[in-house]
């Protein structure tokens, strides 16, 4: 957890004076709940608080920020992210991984269904492609390091957020 910005984009506690928000120390604590954390994303930076934490689990859950303008206002996705290990009993082995479930946080009026499209289509690909960039200099430095690692292939599910929205209105 605290050496996140070996693997992904930057991660960044917040301090923030005017808010009185210093979440650094909070963040390299043995219990980061509530930590806010600013992730710097190509385009469109997100902001983050530590919702729940255990010995080998983090998550995190996405937020608009109420910071000066030095920082983003709502994060481009809306969801939770879960980074953890888990150790196979039979062998020793260790699987880290990162779960999640988002989805694409503005949303132009009804009548752009093309720009939503295109906007969507690219906050998914970035997330995909952080992910995965993760993985990858995960596996290297382990691999670095005296280790065997390799990134597996993701499992992506994409609901159909149109079609849910209709079935909770009663249309379907």
């Amino acid at each position: 957890r605290k050496n996140i910005n070996l693997f992904a984009e930057t991660f960044e506690p917040i301090e923030d004076n005017y808010y009185n928000i210093h979440d650094t120390a909070l963040w390299n604590s043995s219990n980061p709940l509530g930590a806010l954390i600013h992730i710097v994303i190509p385009m469109d930076n997100g902001t983050v608080v530590c919702s729940g934490f255990s010995s080998n689990t983090w998550i995190f859950s996405t937020m608009q920020a109420p910071l000066s303008w030095s920082y983003d206002g709502i994060h481009p996705v809306a969801g939770n992210r879960v980074f953890s290990y888990y150790t196979n009993p039979n062998d020793g082995s260790i699987t880290i991984y990162t779960r999640g479930v988002d989805r694409f946080s503005v949303v132009e009026e009804d009548d752009t269904p093309i720009i939503n499209l295109i906007m969507e289509t690219g906050a998914f690909a970035g997330a995909d492609g952080l992910w995965s960039d993760m993985q990858d200099k995960l596996a290297l430095h382990i691999n670095t390091n005296g280790g065997n690692a390799a990134p597996v292939q993701p499992i992506k599910n994409r609901p159909n957020y149109e079609g849910i929205r209709k079935y909770l209105r009663g249309e379907v």
